[in-house]
């Protein structure tokens, strides 16, 4: 069996091969990679400014600057694929390799779903919000939260019309289930969990090596994220607890910054850096920068909660290794966020908008004493989701259940 993947990142071989620097995300791809390339066929495709064609462990990769029929057409003559995987759905070039490559099977897996992702890309901010903390950053790029929105609703019809015109589609969530046959009432859906990168399989979280009251957040990039609603539980947090961290991943934006750091600020950047001044959590917020796998393991073993605040979601990764390694997790009700934390786990799930629950909630946490059971039942639910072996079993059989049904058509 041969199957041609569509990615939307390039993998960590062809970036190291082209001497850049790895992407920080898609790592549940590679680990799936890594258990599947023995027994199948596996050709990677990724975007790049630079072409590329190369077989690295086992696996040919290629990189490509545009899409058009004769890129494709030889990127299927070279690889020769019974099967053709979109990892992902949200961009306008999946519907046009989707449209060049009539006769080849195809299946889309879903991360998020931009269409939907799209009504909640301000994360309940108001436009006066917005238009009064936008930057030039935001200008010139066009990368402001309205922006962004209109981006998505605009990647948003791509995605509808390809999941309209697919047979087959591969999730994990009640949620995606269900907009997949909002989309599409004739379509296959297939369940497949996600393998997550391998560090997290390894270690627990002990609430004696714990530092007390502190807070970990994963995202700070986009309002979808929620972050601007988590200062704002903090601030009531604070008020119990006045020594209160928040350990957020992503570029510092307090203190003195510099010109040239100021021009760099996104207009939510901006927002945030006000909205912690305003709140008077300057001393109790900090900023991380990027985090690889190695680094985010360390944050989650040492923080009293895990917090996900996002406005939506499908099965955020971050959620799961975290689960992985037992931590203590409060997260929004959204999206498919329910299907991860099932009773007792749902008493630490909120509405996005209701930042005095989430107030609470990590108030709950940490005045909890007794975690024994909690972390047996949570890495319990979460080895089962995302057992390796059985990951593997079911893409297989996936794969082969799609050509077996296309043999028979």
């Amino acid at each position: 069996m041969r199957v041609l993947w569509i990615s939307n990142i390039l993998f960590d071989d062809v970036a190291n091969a082209l001497c850049i620097k790895p992407s920080v995300a898609g790592g549940w791809m590679q680990s799936l990679l890594q258990i599947l390339k023995s027994n199948i066929d596996i050709g990677v495709v990724a975007l790049h400014t630079t072409f590329f064609s190369q077989c690295i462990n086992g696996v040919k990769y290629y990189a490509i600057n545009s899409v058009d029929n004769k890129i494709w057409g030889k990127i299927l003559d070279d690889f020769k694929p019974d099967l053709i995987h979109f990892h992902g759905t949200e961009y306008p070039h999946t519907l046009k390799i989707y449209y060049l490559s009539k006769g080849i099977p195809c299946v889309a897996s879903i991360q998020g779903l931009i269409s939907v992702y799209a009504r909640y890309a301000l994360g309940g901010m108001n436009y006066k919000e917005i238009l009064y903390k936008m930057t030039l950053k935001d200008v010139l790029l066009k990368s402001g939260p309205l922006n962004i929105q209109r981006g998505q609703c605009m990647r948003g019809k791509s995605e509808r019309k390809l999941i309209s015109k697919l047979k087959y589609v591969i999730g994990r969530t009640e949620w995606d289930s269900n907009h997949s046959f909002a989309m599409n009432p004739s379509i296959q859906y297939y369940k497949c969990n996600e393998v997550i990168r391998s560090n997290f399989y390894d270690g627990e979280w002990n609430p004696e090596n714990m530092v007390q009251h502190t807070v970990f957040c994963c995202n700070s990039s986009v309002p979808l994220k929620g972050v601007h609603q988590l200062l704002k539980a903090l601030y009531i947090v604070k008020r119990t607890f006045p020594n209160v961290r928040l350990r957020i991943v992503g570029k510092n934006i307090l203190g003195k910054l510099s010109v040239k750091d100021r021009l760099r600020m996104s207009g939510y950047d901006k927002y945030l850096r006000a909205l912690i001044y305003k709140l008077g959590l300057e001393n109790n917020v900090i900023f991380l920068g990027a985090l690889n796998a190695d680094s985010m393991k360390k944050e989650f073993l040492k923080t009293n909660v895990f917090v996900l605040p996002s406005a939506i979601e499908n099965s955020p990764n971050s959620l799961a290794e975290a689960q992985l390694l037992g931590v203590p997790i409060v997260a929004s009700y959204v999206g498919g966020v329910p299907d991860m934390m099932p009773y007792p786990l749902s008493d630490y799930l909120y509405r996005f908008e209701e930042i005095e629950m989430l107030a609470q909630k990590i108030l709950k946490v940490f005045c909890q004493k007794e975690w024994t059971g909690y972390i047996n039942y949570v890495r319990q639910i979460a080895q089962k989701r995302h057992n390796k072996e059985q990951i593997k079993i079911d893409m297989i059989t996936i794969y082969e259940d799609i050509l077996r049904k296309e043999r028979k058509a």
